[in-house]
């Protein structure tokens, strides 16, 4: 089994990855597709907030894709909006650039697949 920059290629362990680590191998995945910096920097402020939310909310960044579920989705959702005081608009703003992230994780299996909509 061939490991490329500490990811193993063949057989994956679907327990035990961080989000960020995630959004890293999703990171470089729209570097290898040509994605612009100024798209994956939205997706990286877009982080930020919800590490903040998870801070709020007493989790350290040591968050588990195979804990993100509908419920951690949709308390972001209204966190955003009552913490930060956005409307709703740019709350769907925020949701766009996460959830290519969340579909990344589900089409690799470390996120269980929930519908969700902005």
């Amino acid at each position: 089994m061939a490991k490329i920059k500490g990811y193993k290629i063949g057989m994956v362990n679907k327990q035990g990855l961080l989000f960020k680590d995630l959004c890293e191998m999703y990171f470089k995945r729209c570097e290898a597709n040509g994605v612009s910096y100024h798209t994956t920097n939205g997706y990286k402020n877009t982080l930020k907030y919800f590490y903040e939310y998870l801070q709020y909310k007493g989790v350290s960044e040591e968050f588990y894709c195979q804990d993100f579920t509908a419920y951690t989705f949709e308390d972001f959702k209204v966190h955003i909006k009552q913490v930060r005081k956005v409307k709703d608009i740019t709350v769907n703003s925020y949701i766009r650039k996460l959830t290519p992230m969340l579909s990344y994780g589900m089409e690799l299996g470390y996120i269980e697949k929930f519908p969700y909509s902005y």
